[in-house]
Order: structure tokens, then C-alpha cells, then sequence
């Protein structure tokens, strides 16, 4: 009876889905060779992300030490190395697209910019808004005016759909976000520092993103 007590109250040790990734499985073995996950936990990194699934170890040992997964496992492998060059070469053409499309940000005077910038915010919200003249500081002023340049007066909305669905679509984003942060600072450099601010807050989103994908 001890021994039983023992056994029952044995913990088990279990692997994530990134886990088992991490190991070399992919989803489709995933499925075939394990099935559905053995139990499910609140993600514990996201509050609002669906619960992490779990497969025991010692089940997920038991089928790693048969042939057919390894075989399985090697053929897979040869699929994933063929996928990856094919999909590194889609993502490098990706990116020199983002470096190399034409992106100019026009100089008009900052009292026009600014007025195009209101009205362009009026129509998003059919919001009024005053800003402070030049130079005075005004930062919702200078974000508007950036939001403005990046929307209607560049070719970015468009650029962003050349990319929509291909492979580096992530890193063409930020690509093209340093473009057009630095052709503002050029351009405008009174805007400089929004343009800047704006381009670090597309980073931190992105690597934020990455993270929590990697959780799942």
C-alpha cells in the first residue's frame, strides 16, 4: 500500500508546446504522434492569452524512443531545412524591398502642416483641436503632424500592403518605420524628436509581440 500512496502522489513533469518545439517536434507530429495535450494551464506570462497546453515528459520520452517518430522526425527535419530557405530568401527579398522603395517626405511650412494635420485628425474624429504656434512645444501637435506625414503625405499606407502576408513582414515594418522617422528628421526637424519617439514605440510593440508569441 506505501508503495501505491508513493506512485499516486508522483509528480509529473511536463513540456509546452514550445517546449516540445524546442525539442525538434512540429505541430504535425505534435498531432499525429501525441494527440491532444494531457492537461491545460492559464498561460502564465498573459492574463488574456488562451491556457498553455501540456503533454507529460515521460509520454512525450515514449514516443521519441521509437522508430517510427524518429523517422518521421527526420523527414520532417529535411522539411523544415527546405522551408526555412526558401522562406529566408522571401524574407530577404522582403527587406530589401523596405530598403529600397522610394520614400520622400515633402517640406511644406510648418504653419500648413499643421493646419492639414488638424483637419486630417477632424475627419478621423470629427474632434476640433487648437494647437500652440510655432516654436512653442506642443507635443500632441507634433505627434498629430508626424501621424499626418506618415498617412497622407508619403506612400507608407501603400507600401504597407506590399508587404501584408510575406515572409519579414515584421522587420520590413520597422524597416521602412526608420525611413520615414529619419526622412521626417530631415525634413522637419522641429519633428525630429516625435519621429524618433514614435519609431521607438513601433519597436518595443513588435518586440512585445515576439515575446508573447513565444509564449504561447
Amino acid at each position: 500500500m506505501p508503495e501505491k500512496e508513493s506512485e499516486n502522489k508522483k509528480e509529473h513533469k511536463w513540456v509546452s508546446l514550445s517546449g516540445l518545439k524546442a525539442r525538434g517536434w512540429t505541430e504535425a507530429l505534435v498531432r499525429k504522434f501525441l494527440g491532444p495535450e494531457d492537461k491545460t494551464v492559464p498561460n502564465p506570462h498573459y492574463a488574456s492569452a488562451p491556457p498553455m497546453r501540456l503533454w507529460a515528459l515521460e509520454r512525450v520520452e515514449a514516443v521519441e524512443a521509437t522508430e517510427a517518430f524518429k523517422e518521421a522526425l527526420k523527414r520532417a527535419e529535411k522539411r523544415v531545412q527546405a522551408g526555412r530557405k526558401g522562406a529566408q530568401k522571401r524574407r530577404e527579398l522582403t527587406l530589401d524591398l523596405a530598403k529600397t522603395l522610394p520614400l520622400e517626405v515633402p517640406r511644406i511650412s510648418l504653419e500648413e502642416l499643421a493646419e492639414a494635420a488638424a483637419l486630417h485628425y477632424k475627419e478621423l474624429t470629427g474632434e476640433r483641436v487648437r494647437f500652440k504656434p510655432w516654436p512653442e512645444p506642443d507635443p500632441f501637435r507634433d505627434r498629430l503632424c508626424v501621424n499626418f506625414l506618415r498617412h497622407e503625405a508619403t506612400e507608407y499606407e501603400e507600401y504597407l500592403d506590399e508587404f501584408w502576408g510575406k515572409p519579414g513582414t515584421r522587420e520590413a515594418y520597422l524597416v521602412l518605420w526608420e525611413r520615414f522617422a529619419w526622412a521626417v528628421a530631415e525634413a522637419y526637424p522641429e519633428l525630429a524628436k516625435e519621429a524618433k519617439r514614435q519609431l521607438r514605440e513601433r519597436r518595443e510593440r513588435v518586440e512585445a509581440q515576439k515575446r508573447r508569441r513565444s509564449f504561447l
